[in-house]
C-alpha cells in the first residue's frame, strides 16, 4: 500500500505503473516491459554510473600494481562482483526514495 502511494510521487511514467497495477489480463511481455523499467526509474540510473566507474578503476589499479595476477579466470569473478555492487546500489537508493518523498518533494521536485 505504502509502495503504491509512493510509487504515483515517484515514477513520471503514469503509463508504465498503469499497465501493471490496473491491467489484470494484459499482455505479460508488456507488464514485464514496464515493471523493468520502473525497476530502472526506480534505481536512479545516475548513481549507477558511479558505481561502475568506482570499481571499474579500483579493479584497473589493482591490477596496474600487480600485473602478474592479471588472468581470464578473474573475468566472470570481476562481472559477479559488478552485479553485486549495483544491487547494493539499487538497494540502497530505493530504501531513499522510499523514506525521503517529502525532502525529495522540496529539494529534488523535478523527480
Amino acid at each position: 500500500q505504502r509502495l503504491k502511494k509512493h510509487a504515483s510521487i515517484l515514477y513520471s511514467s503514469v503509463e508504465d505503473s498503469s499497465i501493471i497495477y490496473n491491467n489484470e489480463d494484459g499482455n505479460l511481455v508488456d507488464k514485464t516491459k514496464s515493471m523493468l523499467r520502473i525497476g530502472y526509474k526506480f534505481s536512479r540510473p545516475h548513481t549507477i554510473k558511479g558505481t561502475i566507474l568506482a570499481s571499474v578503476m579500483a579493479v584497473t589499479r589493482a591490477l596496474i600494481e600487480n600485473p602478474t595476477k592479471l588472468s581470464i579466470n578473474l573475468v566472470p569473478r570481476a562481472l559477479t562482483g559488478l552485479v553485486a555492487l549495483l544491487c547494493g546500489n539499487a538497494y540502497i537508493v530505493g530504501i531513499n526514495q522510499i523514506y525521503d518523498v517529502k525532502i525529495d518533494e522540496i529539494n529534488k521536485p523535478f523527480l
